[in-house]
């Protein structure tokens, strides 16, 4: 007795079963009917998993290449893209006993999920984690994960484009840079504009530039950012 289960063209897919005593009885076709569209269920989850399984793998491989990585923060902790570990322990030290992220990156990392769950106000949710390593930057930015989904930690490595610890170091322009500065001394929007002869709309693009790259949402957040590199790069 054979049993056909649905699948797309040219594809056939189909189950035999043989015994060697008398042959199948109603009762036994009753059952198998019943049996088939889990089969098929089945059948189909199987392929589809195997698909996600090669999209996953083929977008690793490409993120890897980019010098990005994905680690999902499930139980256990695991890496979606290949060496995204071992990058985070090259720039941040090897993890504590029984914990798999280094101790740094586990505070950052508590930091950013109590902020989640509104006992930390005045914390900047968007602010990344940054290491500096041999004349190369690593960035942690932490992804919340939907209801009932694990939260990822986003890997982007690259090359320091200037000496570390510097605001280019992060990607800001030099006019970017100017108008960082005049920010942390308390100056207004009209102020900047003024003192930079430049058209309160340019000023707040270059803001907006400016947040986006430090990762910051806010005036305050990117003038703490400042004082903090400042502090870093004196010592």
């Amino acid at each position: 007795m054979s049993i056909t289960l649905p699948a797309p063209l040219p594809i056939v897919v189909g189950l035999a079963f043989n015994r060697a005593g008398p042959d199948f009885g109603e009762r036994d076709r009753a059952v198998l009917n019943l049996v088939r569209p889990h089969l098929a269920q089945s059948w189909r989850r199987t392929r589809e998993y195997e698909r996600l399984q090669a999209l996953l793998s083929a977008a690793g491989g490409v993120l890897a290449q980019q010098g990005a990585g994905v680690i999902v923060l499930a139980d256990p902790v695991h890496e979606l893209t290949p060496g995204a570990l071992m990058s985070l322990y090259r720039f941040f030290g090897r993890p504590a006993p029984r914990d798999p992220l280094p101790v740094r990156v586990r505070h950052w990392l508590v930091v950013q999920q109590t902020h989640l769950t509104g006992s930390a106000a005045g914390l900047d949710l968007a602010r990344p984690l940054r290491a500096s390593v041999d004349g190369r930057q690593l960035v942690l930015r932490h992804l919340p994960g939907l209801p009932g989904q694990e939260d990822t930690i986003l890997l982007d490595e690259r090359p320091l484009v200037a000496p570390a610890g510097t605001l280019q170091a992060l990607g800001l322009t030099d006019r970017e840079v100017v108008v960082v500065r005049l920010l942390g001394t308390g100056a207004s929007n009209g102020d900047i504009a003024q003192r930079l002869s430049l058209s309160p709309w340019t000023v707040k693009r270059h803001l907006a530039n400016i947040y986006a790259k430090l990762g910051v949402r806010s005036r305050t957040g990117a003038a703490a950012l400042v004082l903090e590199i400042d502090a870093h790069h004196r010592h």
